[in-house]
């Protein structure tokens, strides 16, 4: 099995639940890592969340959007303003080949506003063909928890592959 780990992560959490995952998926075959990273990130963090609140895009940095040669799928970001970040929101309403594929999305947050951030990234991949969705919402607070983040990973894992 092929798969790839699409993420954002702008303090680092989002970083560590997507090589957790990582580490998780190695066992089942090949994994790719793919970092979402914007051509101009702007380093205030109000000014992400503004741009998260808007729903705005940004341009990415030597993305192929290209998935067909996948078989799974998984794609994190933080939860901004109830949303995804603008990096994440501009890879998945530009990714193809992913009709038909097994996908898991991944949030860390404070706990406010996972599940609408998740329900969002779902609508642009349904858009394109994805039929079914497994979720994982990590609260920041127990990010640095390996033994609870591995746990309900492998849990969602175990249920989609």
């Amino acid at each position: 099995m092929k798969s790839a780990i699409c993420y954002y992560s702008f303090t680092g959490n989002t970083k560590i639940a997507a090589e957790i995952l990582k580490d998780i998926l190695a066992e089942k075959g090949i994994v790719d890592l793919v970092e979402l990273r914007p051509k101009k990130e702007d380093k205030n963090f109000f000014m992400q969340g503004f741009k998260s609140f808007l729903k705005k895009e940004t341009e990415l940095n030597n993305i192929k959007y290209d998935f067909t040669e996948y078989d799974f799928i998984a794609v994190g970001s933080p939860v901004w303003a109830f949303g995804p970040a603008p990096a994440v929101r501009t890879f998945l309403k530009h990714v193809t080949g992913v009709n038909d594929k097994q996908v898991i999305l991944f949030v860390t947050s404070r706990g406010a506003g996972d599940h609408k951030a998740m329900k969002e990234m779902a609508r642009y991949l349904k858009e394109k063909g994805v039929k079914d969705f497994k979720y994982v919402s990590i609260n920041h607070n127990r990010i640095k928890d390996t033994k609870y983040l591995k746990t309900k990973i492998i849990k969602v894992i175990d249920e989609r592959l």
